[in-house]
């Protein structure tokens, strides 16, 4: 039997000339609700996200991520001495005070529990800022590389901006 899969779990497209057979958890859809899938649904059986990525680029992705938790823990540690100490012009410390308007206490043994906890998925990267100092996890959008420039991940929440491939 000839299976289109359609990258949700347990889901696949089989020929209308099967029907009549048990396909177990399958729904048969006449060929005319069929072609409107998009072609990347119904070719990649491992294709789970929208966009299609090369794998290995995008394990390149999550270890540059990755790379930047730790460096965002001590940035939120430099954040909260400078708070403390009443250097308030620093862009770590206006980062520290944001996250105290908004009511999230912004502690060192906080911030190194986020940073350990860091751990992106490919299609559903998150800013490594927003987890390390305030908790939530913000999708990062992501800029192709050009001559000039590395592909970059930018988050629309706090500003961040990450390189996630060498140029």
């Amino acid at each position: 039997m000839s299976r289109a899969f359609t990258g949700f779990p347990g889901v696949s497209i089989v020929p209308c000339g099967d029907a009549e057979k048990d396909h177990g958890h399958l729904v048969v859809l006449p060929w005319s609700f069929c072609k409107s899938f998009p072609n990347f649904l119904t070719s990649d059986p491992m294709n789970t996200r929208s966009t299609l990525v090369d794998r290995t680029h995008a394990d390149m992705r999550i270890a540059a991520l990755l790379r930047q938790a730790p460096i965002e823990f001590a940035r939120a540690v430099y954040g909260i001495n400078d708070h403390t100490g009443g250097r308030t012009d620093t862009m770590a410390a206006r980062e520290v005070a944001r996250a105290l308007r908004q009511g999230v206490a912004v502690t060192e043994e906080r911030a190194e529990q986020r940073a350990r906890a860091y751990l992106p998925t490919v299609g559903q990267e998150h800013c490594p800022r927003c987890w390390v100092v305030y908790g939530h996890k913000s999708p990062l959008r992501f800029r192709e590389a050009t001559e000039e420039r590395p592909e970059t991940a930018a988050c629309h929440a706090c500003g961040a901006e990450y390189a996630t491939s060498h140029g």
